[in-house]
């Protein structure tokens, strides 16, 4: 037998697997479901977008509708309305995709606030302080009555100050996962004023998160990758840190979440630890390229009835 006649027939004996498993693909897809319209309305008091924002804005709308499952077609932008063609992508079930085009508005504007601040070399120390503490008694018992009940125009309690020698830095609640029974319990640490490290240029927010998805290997976790931006900010944050000793907050809706030792420069990643699954789903959709300005989904329909 010559070798082009034992190609020929390996080649034939393979054909029914690749159309076996060519089938079981096709199988697998989810179905086509009709193509929608979506017309996004920016809100009556939302500001004007700049050129940067306005692109900012078209990547944000179709990452969030990816990462719900739809596939975004078309985005064209008219004035202060945006038109979106989307297709189910990886959604299953017409109910589904329903449900998930209803939800949409929420989803688009999720939002959840980030911070990544330097935590003080002698913060434990500073907040061992006795007159610290006992602010700090006061401000847990004006807690616990805040949160007993309150109604809508009672303004909720501040952190205590800090020193005047410690301007450019503020108390930060530390909320500590225990690793046995999963109980949550409280510290505190002083960590690097926001605007203070704005104006160093080395703030990390929200808006520099390129994707955050849950670690599949770790439980209470999730990944973070940030943009070119945020990347380099990151290691300017990061660089000048005492490794092996400093630690880096990482404060989510004003709460640290979780407080790491930097035991080498951070760039472009870097994990969130010490969540509840439930955190981790929320901080998952808050977090994913949020839009620059709210929006308002005005229209649904089928691509056929435009």
């Amino acid at each position: 037998m010559s070798l082009l006649t034992l190609l020929l027939s390996l080649l034939t004996s393979l054909l029914p697997v690749a159309d076996q498993l060519r089938g079981e693909a096709e199988s697998a897809a989810p179905p086509e479901l009709p193509e929608r319209e979506l017309v996004l309305e920016l809100l009556p008091d939302a500001a004007p977008m700049n050129g940067r924002e306005e692109e900012l804005m078209h990547a944000a709308i179709i990452q969030r509708c990816e990462d719900v499952g739809l596939r975004g077609l078309r985005l064209r932008q008219e004035g202060k309305l945006f038109r979106l063609h989307v297709r189910n992508g990886l959604i299953p079930t017409m109910e589904e995709y329903t449900d998930t085009l209803d939800d949409l508005e929420y989803t688009l504007n999720a939002r959840t606030t980030l911070r990544l601040l330097r935590v003080h070399p002698d913060s434990g120390q500073l907040v061992q302080d006795a007159a610290l503490q006992q602010a700090l008694v006061e401000y847990e018992k004006a807690m616990v009555a805040y949160e007993d009940g309150h109604d809508a125009n009672t303004p909720r309690p501040s952190l205590p100050p800090l020193p005047a020698r410690l301007n450019g830095y503020m108390l930060a609640e530390w909320r500590k996962m225990n690793g046995e029974d999963s109980a949550c319990v409280f510290e505190y640490l002083v960590v690097q004023h926001p605007e203070f490290a704005r104006r160093e240029g080395i703030l990390i927010t929200e808006e520099m998160v390129r994707r955050c998805r849950p670690d599949s290997s770790r439980p209470h976790c999730v990944e973070v990758q940030l943009s070119h931006r945020g990347a380099h900010t990151m290691e300017r944050l990061t660089s000048p840190m005492h490794m092996g000793k400093q630690r880096l907050a990482i404060i989510i809706n004003g709460t640290v979440t979780c407080a790491p030792i930097i035991h080498t420069p951070l760039s472009d990643e870097f994990t969130i630890s010490g969540l509840s699954r439930e955190e981790i789903d929320q901080l998952a959709a808050g977090l994913a390229l949020p839009l620059p300005r709210p929006v308002k989904v005005q229209r649904k329909a089928t691509a056929s009835g435009i």
